[in-house]
């Protein structure tokens, strides 16, 4: 297997001080020993990174697929892969620093047919059918700064609220939060033209403007919520 594809030590040392323990040991002290952390992970990477299914890592020599699988779902409840980006964003920004002058959100509509999950609706775009809408934040170099996933048929600007909540939650601490201007680019759809304007989510403020229109001021909004020739009735959330 390619060297690409194993854990450096450096992306290990981070990872293994976040993952939990097993929550049910074998009751009676028995069983198959468990599967390393550090091998799984690099299995689950593997998945991600290449989109192959579960059952193809089998011939990999990464590991068993159900047993990655497996584990993977145990850490997704646990928590574990939004701690590990939390950190990792963190980290770049001490020491690369995170864009936060140019920001940029997009989204896709998935198709989910068999799923019964909360998070999927019916997709007005395809006749009902079951579907989920992702939505992901990016910086001025295209690092994810935030990833929401909701129902086919939620409003965008809604998701763009969750977007901007958790992104200040997760990655702006403290008096940070005083200096934080932004320059939010959006689509042109007719759901996120509700969101255009400038918002205050606690000290930070945010400029949010479909693409084509020019960029806001970097000062402060004007008491009737104008800068830079946008505004908006709506509030956010």
């Amino acid at each position: 297997m390619n060297a690409s594809f194993q854990l450096s030590e450096r992306f290990w040392s981070l990872a293994r001080r976040l993952i939990p323990k097993p929550a049910k040991p074998h009751p009676f002290g028995g069983g198959r020993p468990r599967v390393p952390n550090r091998a799984v992970l690099a299995a689950i990477i593997f998945v991600l990174r290449t989109g192959c299914q579960w059952k193809a890592l089998d011939a990999t020599g990464l590991g068993s697929g159900s047993t990655a699988h497996r584990r993977f779902q145990e850490w997704v409840r646990a928590g574990l892969f939004f701690r590990l980006w939390r950190v990792a964003a963190r980290r770049y920004d001490e020491v690369h620093g995170i864009d936060w002058r140019w920001l940029a959100v997009d989204g896709c509509l998935t198709k989910a047919p068999l799923s019964r999950s909360e998070v999927v609706g019916r997709n007005p775009t395809d006749r009902g059918k079951q579907g989920v809408k992702r939505s992901l934040l990016v910086d001025a170099m295209g690092l994810p700064l935030a990833l929401v996933v909701g129902p086919a048929n939620r409003n965008d600007h809604r998701l763009l609220a969750r977007l901007l909540a958790e992104t200040l939650d997760s990655l702006v601490l403290g008096a940070r939060r005083a200096q934080l201007w932004c320059n939010i680019c959006v689509s042109t759809s007719a759901m996120m033209t509700r969101a255009r304007g400038t918002r205050q989510r606690g000290a930070a403020m945010w400029c949010i403007f479909a693409v084509g229109e020019r960029k806001c001021g970097s000062g402060q909004a004007s008491a009737s919520g104008r800068t830079g020739g946008l505004s908006s009735g709506h509030t956010l959330g």
